[in-house]
C-alpha cells in the first residue's frame, strides 16, 4: 500500500560562524553543522587534493542538445516547524517534524502525515520522537530510528509505526540502530537494512532484518569514519559511506568493498544497474555521480558526472529516467532534473530556502525546505 540530503551555500565567513554555533554532540542535525564546518574550512587543504583527484576520474557524460523545459509551479501542500525527514508513497507523504530540543539538545521530533498531492491538515502518526531521522515505508509500516532518551534510559533503535496510526505509540523492531544516520534505514522492498554501534568504536555494523519480523543478521562491519552516515540497498547489495569512499556488501552478507572514491558524500541511492550519489568537495563543487554495478567486464566501471557545479546537493531521488536532486542553499535552493544517462540539468524550481530531503511519485517531485519549514510539490 505504501512504500519509499541539508547544506547549504554559503557567503563568506558569516554563514562558517553560524554553523559553528550550533555545536552539539546529541542532535545529528546540529552535529552535520559542525561537521561541515570543518569539512570546509579544510577544503583548501586537504579537499582539495581529493577533489582533484576525484574529479580526474570521474567521466562527464555526452551532453544532450538542450531542450525547451516546460514552467514549473511550486505547491505547498502542508507547514510545519522544522521538518526534517520526507517518504512518499501510497497518496501520503511522511515528514519528521522537529518540534524542541531538551536540555541534553536532542531533538523532539512529531511523525506527521499529509494526503499528496491535494494536501491538507497533516496528521500526528507519532509523538516524542528523539533525533528520528528519514523514515521508510513498507506496505502498511512505517520505519525509522530513534535516538536514545536518557531520562528514561532507552538506547538508539530502530522502531515502527502504522502508517494510518494516529498517535500511535513506535515499536521497537530492532535494538542499535544509529539514529544520527540519515536516512537510518533502507528497504529492499521485503528487508530493512540499517546502522549499527559495533563493540568497537571506530566500527559499524550493517544489519537485516525482515520487514515483517524476525531476528537481526550482520551484513557486514565497517568503518565509522565518515562525516555524515547514511544507508542504502538494493535487491543485491547494501551501500553505506565511509572516509573518502563508499563501500557496498551483498545483501546476504560478506566482505565490504569499495564501490566509488568520494570527498564528501551526502547521499546515495540505487536503481539496481547503477549507483548514483551526492558528493561536495567544496563550494560549488558538489556534484552528482553514477557508476555501474556490475556488467559484462565484470564489477564497478568508471564513475561517470551527471551534473556538477552546485554549492550542497544534499537529496536524491529516482525514477525509471532521471535523478531529481536538491541544492541546500539559504538564499537560492533549487530543485533539478537530470537524466540518468547524462546531459542538461533542467531546473525545476528556484528561490527554496535550505530545501533538504527529496522524494517522487509517479507524476509529482516533492520536497521539504528546513528554512520556511513547507512540504512543497511539483510536477515532474
Amino acid at each position: 500500500m505504501f512504500a519509499r540530503g541539508w547544506f547549504g551555500g554559503w557567503t563568506g565567513a558569516a554563514v562558517l560562524l553560524a554553523l559553528s554555533a550550533a555545536a552539539s554532540e546529541g542532535c545529528d542535525e546540529v552535529q552535520r553543522k559542525k561537521e561541515l564546518t570543518a569539512a570546509t574550512e579544510s577544503k583548501e587543504a586537504s579537499t582539495a587534493a581529493s577533489a582533484s583527484t576525484n574529479a580526474a576520474s570521474a567521466t562527464p557524460l555526452p551532453k544532450s542538445p538542450a531542450q525547451a523545459e516546460k514552467v514549473h509551479t511550486r505547491t505547498v501542500v502542508a507547514r510545519f516547524k522544522k521538518p526534517k525527514g520526507l517518504a512518499v508513497s501510497g497518496g501520503s507523504a511522511f515528514v519528521m517534524d522537529a518540534l524542541s530540543g531538551d536540555k541534553d539538545q536532542n531533538e523532539v521530533l512529531d511523525l506527521l502525515r499529509v494526503p499528496v498531492p491535494a494536501g491538507g491538515e497533516p496528521v500526528r502518526v507519532a509523538t516524542k520522537l528523539r533525533s528520528a531521522g528519514t523514515p521508510v515505508i513498507v506496505k502498511d509500516d512505517v520505519f525509522f530510528a530513534t535516538g536514545g532518551d536518557k531520562p528514561n534510559g532507552a538506547a538508539d533503535r530502530l522502531v515502527k509505526v502504522g502508517a494510518d496510526a494516529s498517535g500511535a505509540a513506535a515499536a521497537q523492531v530492532a535494538p542499535k540502530a544509529l539514529a544520527l544516520a540519515d536516512p537510518a534505514v533502507a528497504s529492499d522492498g521485503t528487508n530493512l537494512y540499517y546502522l549499527a554501534a559495533a563493540d568497537d568504536k571506530a566500527k559499524v555494523d550493517v544489519m537485516r532484518i525482515p520487514a515483517a519480523g524476525g531476528k537481526p543478521t550482520k551484513v557486514a562491519t565497517g568503518d565509522r569514519s565518515a562525516r555524515v552516515l547514511f544507508i542504502a540497498a538494493d535487491a543485491k547489495y547494501v551501500y553505506w559511506p565511509e572516509a573518502g569512499r563508499l563501500v557496498k556488501a551483498p545483501v546476504g552478507g560478506g566482505e565490504p568493498k569499495e564501490v566509488a572514491k568520494v570527498v564528501y558524500a551526502w547521499a546515495a541511492a540505487s536503481d539496481g544497474n547503477y549507483l548514483y550519489w551526492s558528493d561536495s568537495p567544496g563550494e560549488n563543487m558538489g556534484t552528482i555521480r553514477r557508476i555501474k554495478l556490475e556488467g559484462p567486464s565484470g564489477p564497478g566501471t568508471a564513475v561517470e558526472t551527471l551534473a556538477s557545479g552546485f554549492s550542497f546537493p544534499v537529496g536524491l531521488a529516482l525514477d525509471d529516467k532521471s535523478v531529481f536532486f536538491v541544492n541546500y542553499d539559504a538564499e537560492d535552493g533549487a530543485v533539478y532534473r537530470v537524466a540518468k544517462t547524462g546531459g542538461t540539468t533542467a531546473t525545476l524550481i528556484r528561490g527554496q530556502k535550505h530545501p533538504k530531503r527529496i522524494a517522487v511519485d509517479e507524476r509529482h517531485v516533492y520536497w521539504i525546505n528546513v528554512g520556511e519549514g513547507t512540504l512543497s510539490l511539483t510536477d515532474k
